[in-house]
């Protein structure tokens, strides 16, 4: 017969050494309510009693309790009765599924995450954060249906497909368990669109901290712009100047990004001049890559980049015997990565 509280014990457990950024910002009071309210998400209660805080504050707790903690996929909803004058009240949580499913899928969770936290335990932070963001890339497509589930965890943990929200959170939970520091942040995208006209998209990603600094990562734009089967890092430990070329932060009181720690520029594909890339091109060629992949300065005019990038990607490839000469050449325009695809 199975534990029916497994699952609960386990994150019980990982609530000491997981990094939960949202509750430092909160005063020494709403930190003994949010943690009563997740002691009591976390014993299935029916009803959990709290004191001193207001309703508004209930509701700014939950809300960051969420963002703290992406395993709490089995918490939908709660009320609050509250009584003004003695500062007390009741949350009662609406929870989407009996205990024993969730303690099952809690297991799952488990069983899923353990399985490659034990594989990357004895690297690197920078090398955890690679394998974490490639398995995601490699095992998780953006659903385009909006199922329930793509919003939390387990969608792209159990499912292998989620959106920005549910894949944010999967990230969070598997940096938890590698002991790596990230949070959830919000805003919204507007990359594709013209930010003067266009109604852009409510977005959602991670803060991570490497080596005592914190990054950007967008683990659902580099899943989303991939082709060919190759994985990207666009959107890999950049700066706040660099998220900002097609991000706008929502979240308020976050770590400041002030520097980069580009995975293009980490691995020598960060080109600066025509001729560097043209050199480039030619070695590449020579090593009979089919998918080249780098990056440029940011520049104010993406046109004369392009057809800059264009001119030279035809004279190497029109002087190579190595390749025939058809080829693709994607660029995102944003971010200045370009994606050459021989074949």
């Amino acid at each position: 017969m199975m534990n029916t509280t497994q699952g609960f014990e386990f994150f019980k457990n990982l609530i000491s050494r997981q990094f939960c950024y949202y509750r430092k910002n909160l005063s020494d009071l709403e930190q003994k309510a949010y943690d009563r309210i997740r002691e009591g998400f976390l014993s299935y209660s029916v009803k959990i009693s709290v004191f001193g805080v207001t309703v508004a504050q209930i509701q700014n707790i939950f809300e960051v309790i969420k963002q703290d903690n992406p395993w709490l996929f089995y918490v939908e909803t709660a009320e609050y009765q509250y009584t003004p004058a003695l500062k007390t009240g009741y949350i009662i949580p609406k929870y989407r599924f009996n205990k024993i499913d969730v303690n099952a899928t809690l297991l799952a969770l488990i069983n899923k995450c353990s399985f490659l936290a034990a594989i990357i335990k004895n690297k690197s932070d920078l090398e955890k954060e690679i394998e974490i963001h490639d398995y995601i890339c490699k095992n998780v497509r953006y659903d385009y249906d909006f199922a329930a589930s793509s919003f939390e965890c387990v969608g792209p943990l159990l499912f292998g497909k989620g959106v920005c929200e549910g894949i944010s959170k999967a990230t969070k939970l598997l940096l938890d368990l590698a002991d790596i520091d990230s949070l959830l942040v919000n805003g919204k995208s507007t990359q594709q669109h013209n930010l003067s006209t266009a109604k852009s998209d409510l977005h959602a990603w991670n803060i991570i901290k490497i080596n005592g600094r914190y990054y950007h990562l967008d683990v659902t734009f580099d899943l989303t712009i991939q082709a060919f089967n190759t994985v990207r890092y666009d959107y890999f430990n950049l700066s706040d100047r660099e998220i900002n070329f097609d991000h706008v932060i929502f979240s308020t009181h976050i770590p400041q990004c002030p520097s980069s720690y580009n995975y293009y520029g980490m691995r020598r594909l960060f080109i600066q001049t025509q001729s560097i890339y043209r050199k480039f091109l030619q070695q590449s060629v020579k090593q009979k890559q089919k998918d080249i992949i780098f990056k440029l300065p940011h520049s104010d005019d993406v046109n004369a980049t392009k057809n800059k990038i264009m001119n030279i990607t035809s004279e190497v490839l029109c002087g190579s015997f190595l390749f025939p000469s058809q080829y693709q050449l994607v660029s995102n325009d944003s971010q200045s990565v370009f994606h050459l695809h021989l074949s």
